[in-house]
């Protein structure tokens, strides 16, 4: 058996033994799901344990051009499909933004199937001494904070590993990614309304619908805000958490509506900003029309690579999720580099806006989904068809 084929066998056994480990029914629908996945996104590993009782997996999707990369999310999944599922399109969706983000860097995620109750420090030295394992005798997979897991817990992990990244400014670290996360955003916003010749007059006075009101997304609706544009948001209903976080947005000004509701908004810009799979073929059709940009600050916003064509065919202008949002996973590399100065993190930024307006040009002259053209020229680069991002562009004009 070929190392390639040996792989992909060990990545399939292992997955099969954690199914049934949690009793799964081999003949569901999910386990068909995850599945047909598995064989879309093709990871290099799928690494699953118990911490303290609790399911934790990693998954490496690739580490041909450095140690994968991904934040580490703690969420109560419905079932263990939706877990890995979750953890097999944010692992490859990372390959693709270190890509975009001319890093020297694979993609990977970690996912803790959790409670916020669940969360303590012996988890955390469990977790940290999980990272050590699978990262010996060489790296292969650095983390960070990601929905569920916040700074205040990676400064806790980074006291036992150094396998994870964006500590808090206290702990030594370059602090919280998600404003510069949020800036990139806002700016491709902006320079999509008056340079993509899609409206007319000026961002001033246009209205964006923003789903949820977390981090990112509450420095993205103060940036808009600011700017003139009427914000509209949506989050989780009766969750203490969440209602704290729609109580900032509405002090900055943003006006709420029911999660339903949000994408009948009769907005200009639709900006999903917290889970993955919004844009599908349910809600599509539920879009305004007078909606014409969506940006995916959220990662994996499609819930498949079709809702991006249908997107297209409809004349919305989808602004792929890791060529946007990237600006976080910069940040923090930055930090594991060893940058300790904001101001020197700031400056190495690279140029979201151009990347994006090359995408709406080439989409417009040659009527492809931007969705297809980010993951053609994804692609390009991983299988050594271009050296750059700009020669891949070349290659498509």
């Amino acid at each position: 058996m070929g190392i390639e084929k040996r792989k992909e066998s060990e990545i399939w056994f292992k997955f099969l033994n954690n199914l049934q480990k949690e009793s799964v029914d081999f003949w569901s629908e999910d386990v068909f799901r995850v599945f047909s996945l598995i064989n879309r996104c093709r990871p290099e590993e799928i690494i699953c344990d118990k911490i303290c009782g609790i399911p934790v997996a990693i998954f490496i999707h690739s580490t041909k051009r450095g140690p994968g990369i991904g934040g580490t999310r703690r969420l109560v999944y419905q079932n263990m499909a939706n877990f890995f599922c979750d953890g097999l399109k944010l692992s490859s969706a990372m390959t693709y933004k270190a890509i975009w983000a001319r890093l020297p860097l694979g993609g990977g995620k970690a996912i803790i199937y959790a409670t916020e109750e669940e969360m303590n420090k012996k988890f955390a030295r469990g977790f940290a001494e999980f990272l050590n394992k699978i990262n010996t005798p060489k790296a292969r997979f650095f983390t960070g904070e990601d929905i569920g897991f916040g700074e205040d817990f990676v400064d806790l992990v980074a006291q036992h590993t150094s396998y994870i990244t964006g500590k808090s400014e206290n702990a030594g670290g370059l602090g919280d990614p998600s404003p510069h996360t949020a800036e990139g955003i806002f700016l491709v916003a902006k320079a999509v309304v008056e340079e993509g010749d899609i409206f007319s007059g000026t961002f001033h006075g246009k209205i964006a619908a923003v789903q949820g009101a977390g981090k990112v997304a509450l420095s993205l609706i103060k940036m808009l805000l600011e700017a003139g544009v009427q914000v509209f948001f949506s989050e989780n209903d009766g969750e203490p958490s969440a209602e704290k976080r729609a109580e900032a947005a509405e002090r900055l000004g943003a006006r709420r509506v029911s999660r339903e509701a949000i994408y009948g908004v009769p907005c200009h810009l639709f900006v999903p900003c917290a889970i993955g799979g919004v844009i599908n073929r349910h809600t599509i059709p539920k879009l305004s029309g007078t909606c014409k940009v969506i940006i995916g600050a959220a990662n994996n916003i499609l819930d498949t690579p079709e809702d991006g064509i249908d997107l297209h065919k409809k004349q919305k202008f989808y602004v792929p999720c890791y060529v946007v949002n990237r600006w976080g996973l910069e940040w923090v590399t930055q930090e594991k580099n060893g940058v300790t100065d904001s101001s020197e993190a700031k400056r190495n930024l690279s140029n979201i806006v151009t990347d994006v307006l090359n995408i709406f040009s080439i989409s417009r002259e040659k009527n492809i989904a931007p969705s297809e053209i980010a993951d053609i020229i994804s692609k390009k680069i991983l299988n050594d068809e271009a050296e750059s991002i700009e020669e891949a562009f070349g290659q498509l004009k």
